[in-house]
């Protein structure tokens, strides 16, 4: 990444007009306005005032040209015109630190995607997130990402198989754990089961036999992880909420529509 290089951002969207003001307003105060090309929005057809709020904010915005979450993925990064962009999900509020270290980190010419971590803002769900994150120090996500495009463009946008191509060409995938950004979550913890279900409905164009097979040693094991859980965060409520999240996870993946982009 040259140091002077501007960078293209893209959100993908779908009625996400609560957050996204502030969501946005982060962005514009981490990022040096004279280093973006771009701010780019792929929506996916929201009904609410999504749209209306990202021009306001000085955003593009681009409807999705097909339907759900991994074609709205899709569709933003096929509008990045810049050797480098930064993605990011509606609802991570970004770390103040994030351009900097990322941005340093990008100056590897081997490193293909650097991320931060995300935790909840509910403090039940943000001992949970950070449980898991000392358990997998290489967890990713894609809501705060600073990406070489052409690499990202090879090799995709997986959170799990993309890394490992990347790696077997001689790139990596950068977890920066000292860099927190906040995952602003659902009012209850039925809504984040909800919306968790949701997303793996919605997340892959299909499932494959492996992938079903470790959904369904994850939900058989979830009482003991979640026992695990409690020792060492003393968050209680995970002995229900932690299962229940997984069966609704374990229904997604053997119930979702195939049909679903």
């Amino acid at each position: 990444m040259a140091k002077n290089g501007r960078i293209d951002l893209i959100m993908w969207t779908y009625n996400s007009a609560k957050l996204l003001p502030t969501v946005l307003q982060r962005i514009n105060e981490v990022i040096p306005a004279e280093l973006v090309n771009k701010k780019i929005i792929s929506d996916d057809h929201s009904t609410d005032q999504t749209a209306e709020i990202a021009r306001k904010m000085g955003w593009e915005v681009h409807l999705n040209r097909g339907t759900g979450l991994q074609s709205n993925k899709q569709n933003a990064l096929s509008l990045v015109s810049t050797p480098t962009f930064a993605c990011f999900e509606h609802d991570v509020l970004l770390s103040r630190h994030w351009w900097r270290r990322a941005s340093e980190t990008m100056m590897d010419p081997h490193v293909g995607v650097v991320q931060g971590i995300r935790l909840s803002t509910d403090a039940r769900l943000r001992k949970l997130d950070a449980y898991e994150y000392a358990r997998r120090s290489d967890k990713r996500s894609v809501d705060n990402n600073l990406c070489r495009t052409d690499v990202v463009r090879k090799f995709g946008f997986d959170e799990s198989g993309s890394p490992r191509k990347m790696a077997q060409d001689g790139y990596t995938w950068v977890v920066m754990s000292n860099v927190v950004s906040d995952h602003v979550t659902r009012a209850s913890l039925a809504e984040t089961v909800q919306h968790d279900m949701r997303i793996h409905m919605l997340s892959l164009p299909n499932y494959t036999r492996s992938q079903k097979v470790g959904c369904f040693k994850i939900f058989v094991h979830s009482p003991i992880r979640a026992l695990d859980i409690v020792r060492k965060t003393r968050t209680y409520s995970m002995l229900l909420f932690y299962p229940i999240d997984r069966l609704a996870i374990f229904f997604a993946y053997f119930t979702r529509d195939r049909k679903i982009e």
